[in-house]
């Protein structure tokens, strides 16, 4: 066997050292020997790669970012692949990507979404912050600067659940809002816990149940992620997007308001 007999079975025809050997009635050994004589080196293939994940249809997309409010971590961990790729996906469907923003960039907060959270939710500054990946600081002066009261200072009530859990069973004992979850089809989950836990998938919601829960009954945003598992900042930007018009920054939900007038 020659150098250039070895080459073109070893190297471009990719033959092992037994089928070579098979070829000549040796024995592989000898075939290998061979090769280091005549310095006969195959070239490392290059490691395979795999196959892109197919992009899901665009209904499914669409259901995923836009109805229930997935993320875009939550949709790349169900397909095994990485947060670019969907983020590539709902550019090709045509649905509109929320813009990345970072500590540093996030310079104003949304007035409605932090009244939301701080008086109807009575979340504190620092959990505000924690949860928009901001700073106590901005929290503390977009209140100031957007006129709401705030709460004197000093370490987080031990009871920090309590308001929360009570709120979940107001919202549950009054009839206008189990009767609008019964007319939708939204479950009721008025067990205590994180809202994660309680609705690992977001319930999706309609034109018709925002307009009922946030005109008619009076609930804020707050209020209905509590009841469908859809975050309150996701609830704000369908009110938009379905022309409900939105609240101008006030005191109360006109709900909550009801609930304080009666207690």
């Amino acid at each position: 066997m020659d150098k250039t007999t070895l080459t073109e079975l070893y190297v471009t025809r990719r033959l092992d050292d037994t089928e070579i050997g098979a070829r000549f009635g040796v024995p592989a050994w000898r075939v290998t020997m061979r090769r280091r004589e005549l310095d006969v080196h195959r070239p490392p293939a290059p490691p395979p790669h795999s196959e892109p994940p197919v992009m899901p249809a665009v209904e499914d997309l669409h259901r995923w970012y836009v109805t229930e409010g997935r993320t875009l971590e939550q949709i790349a961990q169900q397909h095994h692949t990485a947060r670019d790729t969907v983020r590539t996906w709902l550019q090709t469907a045509g649905i509109s990507v929320q813009p990345r923003t970072s500590r540093e960039q996030r310079k104003h907060l949304d007035p409605v979404l932090l009244r939301e959270l701080y008086l109807d939710r009575e979340w504190s500054a620092t959990e505000i912050a924690a949860d928009l990946d901001t700073t106590v600081h901005l929290v503390l002066r977009t209140l100031h600067e957007h006129g709401i009261a705030v709460r004197k200072g000093g370490p987080p009530p031990k009871r920090a659940g309590a308001p929360a859990q009570a709120r979940l069973a107001a919202l549950y004992d009054d009839p206008d809002v189990t009767a609008l979850l019964h007319q939708h089809h939204i479950p009721t989950r008025p067990m205590a816990g994180a809202i994660t836990q309680r609705f690992p998938t977001p319930t999706p919601v309609t034109r018709s149940f925002l307009t009922e829960a946030y005109i008619e009954i009076g609930l804020a945003a707050g209020h209905i992620e509590q009841l469908t598992g859809q975050p309150a900042g996701r609830v704000l930007q369908l009110l938009h997007d379905h022309g409900i018009p939105v609240r101008p920054s006030g005191a109360q939900s006109p709900w909550l308001r009801r609930q304080r007038d009666t207690r």
